[in-house]
């Protein structure tokens, strides 16, 4: 069998599965690179070797080099993505071999490269201050409301931009504080907010009115992930933080959660993760921020002379 039917056997198996369109579209751009690069050769001619190859190339590839819009930079790909890439080589390998398509006795070394751990700079309050200040300054003030409470939902909630503008008007439950989101995996879960986020529902509610998706353009029409994009796109513009995404504030609300005494377990079942080992990051991320304090603890600062 051929890699690229073997491909075509493994997107289809994740559409049974559940696995969002998202997901299953990058697996397919994932493995697609990776057939191009070695051919759509039978898959029981694939080694571990081929494999290796792949990533010491997608490690030396320069950012954006095929992208027809894209500046390049001259940067190379980061070790994160070459990461995230080979983990969806992994996933296709181990359907492969599940599938008796390839021996698994080939791919025993198969393990995934390396990613230098890198803290990640969340929002601080005159951030957070700042993004909010922009929404308020929106001519349409429905408009401006409608953004502030996007950035909240997610600053509040960890919620991801998908959460977002699928959120159903039906499913937010004031008087409870928490609102049912669908999730990656079109997995279902109930996330609590606190009264700022709260407020903000009832104040947006009453001004937009909307009757199913929560969030709507001024045509009526669903926002949607480019929505959302175009806002962080103004966002970034305004703050002058280059860095400003939406997955950012998800980020800066795990990491904050915890700063502020939250355990790993509950924030597991907020941002919907499926073990503790994907909240390890974010308790790493606290503790880094805790140290970061450490000049108000200092023995020596506050010893008496």
């Amino acid at each position: 069998m051929k890699l690229q039917e073997a491909n075509d056997l493994f997107l289809k198996e994740q559409e049974v599965r559940g696995n969002s369109v998202k997901t299953i579209k990058c697996y397919r751009q994932q493995i697609r690179y990776f057939i191009e690069f070695i051919g759509d050769i039978d898959c029981c001619s694939v080694n571990y070797s081929l494999i290796q190859n792949y990533i010491i190339y997608l490690k030396k590839k320069v950012k954006n080099s095929n992208h027809p819009y894209s500046q390049v930079t001259g940067e190379t790909l980061s070790d994160v993505t070459v990461q995230t890439y080979i983990r969806g080589i992994k996933s296709f390998i181990n359907y492969c071999i599940d599938s008796n398509f390839v021996s698994g006795e080939t791919f025993n070394k198969f393990r995934l490269p390396k990613a230098k751990e890198i803290v990640i700079d969340i929002l601080d309050d005159s951030m957070i201050n700042k993004i909010l200040k922009f929404c308020d300054s929106h001519t349409n003030k429905k408009i401006g409301l409608r953004n502030k409470l996007i950035i909240s939902l997610m600053l509040d909630c960890g919620l991801r931009v998908n959460e977002v503008v699928t959120l159903q008007v039906n499913n937010i439950k004031l008087n409870d504080y928490i609102l049912k989101v669908l999730g990656k995996g079109n997995k279902e879960r109930i996330v609590p907010f606190g009264d700022y986020t709260c407020n903000l529902i009832k104040d947006y509610l009453k001004i937009a009115k909307p009757k199913d998706i929560l969030f709507v353009n001024e045509y009526g029409n669903p926002v949607g992930y480019f929505g959302v994009k175009k806002l962080f796109q103004k966002l970034r513009k305004y703050t002058k933080m280059k860095d400003l995404h939406p997955h950012l504030c998800r980020h800066t609300f795990a990491t904050k959660y915890l700063i502020n005494g939250g355990d790993t377990t509950s924030l597991k079942m907020i941002l919907g993760h499926t073990s503790l080992k994907m909240v390890e990051h974010y308790l790493h991320l606290a503790e880094q921020y805790t140290i970061a304090k450490y000049k108000q603890f200092s023995i020596m600062d506050h010893r008496v002379h």
